[in-house]
């Protein structure tokens, strides 16, 4: 599932770049980084304790996934207009920002596709999100190749990645019918306002961890566009790019991984062995990989984004493989601890020092600052 949504991006972000420049990919990876918390907000955190809902009680599948599909539409319209508010305030260009509603038209049919993806992953059947993984994928490559070659503009590229995520959405759908019946529009399964308020409340600890790791995340790039501009997005993009892909690898570790812990008595010995086999398989897995990329830099750019300025990027920016990998796993071990709390800690106190970093540095290094 990974490898398709990762691969898939990846080749459409060298399409991209290749074709309509490092500007283009800049402007892209821009949208990307200000919707993150957007949509974070819709997903509220649920994709994550969803998995924990479901597991801890199976009989009630359908009516957790019921009321958090509700809760998650509301949310979405609250979300459209803090989108659009924003929008109006840090893009100066109209055309621009009229490019970014388009691209924010996402919104619900991402956080309808996260709720069926989480679904899935609590009744261990990843095969179905791993189908919708290679469909999607496959469609987004060759869908974006013919309408980058036959120049269709950046608006209907934009309008195209819409679709796909539509796409995801309905699939997702369509599969699940198969592990449970269809209760959501049924009146078998209430809406309950107590439950919905449960789930939302239960949920709160994933999402303040998610938003504040969003923008840890992403904030940083927004930065690089104002103080600097979307072509030095573009060269950060193509060194970044490496690494999300990379980063692949850890967090399908980290998926199998919290599903087994979570049915786990948090005190037990087999929550501990379980944890230190996967910090150390972490650490051996990411360490190769930043070694490999680090080596081949050089060929890796030249034969993918040709933008020569990412190298140096991406001989310093692969190390953070290696404490990723790691804290992905301390993440997941710290909830099932009961422990989240700390997560909240860190990632916040590393959010103000990323950000004031960030905005003294830029200035200087412009895309090697993040």
């Amino acid at each position: 599932m990974n490898l398709s949504t990762l691969g898939a991006l990846f080749i459409f972000s060298i399409l991209l770049a290749r074709i309509l420049g490092k500007e283009a990919l800049g402007l892209y990876t821009l949208f990307t980084a200000i919707l993150m918390p957007f949509a974070y907000f819709v997903d509220l955190g649920q994709s994550t304790s969803l998995v924990q809902e479901i597991c801890r009680s199976p009989n009630l599948s359908s009516k957790i996934l019921k009321n958090t599909i509700l809760v998650k539409i509301v949310l979405t319209f609250l979300a459209t207009i803090l989108l659009v508010l924003f929008s109006s305030f840090y893009f100066d260009n109209l055309q621009v920002r009229y490019l970014f509603w388009l691209f924010g038209l996402m919104l619900l049919p991402r956080a309808f596709y996260s709720t069926f993806e989480a679904v899935f992953r609590a009744h261990q059947t990843m095969a179905y999100p791993m189908w919708i993984g290679f469909v999607s994928g496959v469609l987004l490559v060759s869908g974006s190749w013919t309408m980058l070659y036959f120049g269709f503009s950046f608006r209907t590229i934009i309008g195209f990645l819409v679709g796909v995520e539509v796409s995801k959405a309905v699939l997702a759908l369509g599969f699940y019918r198969k592990i449970s019946p269809l209760h959501i529009f049924n009146k078998q399964v209430p809406f309950d306002i107590r439950l919905a308020w449960k789930l939302a409340k239960r949920s709160l600890t994933y999402f303040l961890l998610g938003i504040v790791g969003i923008l840890y995340y992403r904030l940083d790039i927004m930065l690089l566009a104002a103080i600097k501009n979307t072509t030095e997005v573009g060269i950060f993009s193509a060194a970044a790019n490496f690494v999300k892909v990379l980063r692949m690898i850890p967090s399908v570790v980290v998926a199998a991984y919290f599903p087994m812990i979570s049915s786990l008595n948090k005190k037990s010995l087999q929550v501990k062995t379980l944890s230190f086999n996967t910090l150390r398989l972490q650490l051996g897995l990411s360490l190769m990989l930043a070694f490999a990329v680090f080596v081949l830099s050089e060929w890796l750019i030249a034969y993918t984004f040709r933008i020569p300025e990412a190298v140096k990027v991406l001989k310093v920016f692969v190390w953070s493989l290696i404490p990723l990998s790691l804290y992905s796993t301390l993440i997941y071990t710290f909830f099932q601890a009961d422990k989240s709390v700390w997560n909240i800690k860190v990632l916040s106190t590393t959010l103000i020092l990323n950000v004031t970093l960030n905005f003294l540095l830029i200035p200087k290094l412009g895309a090697m600052a993040l």
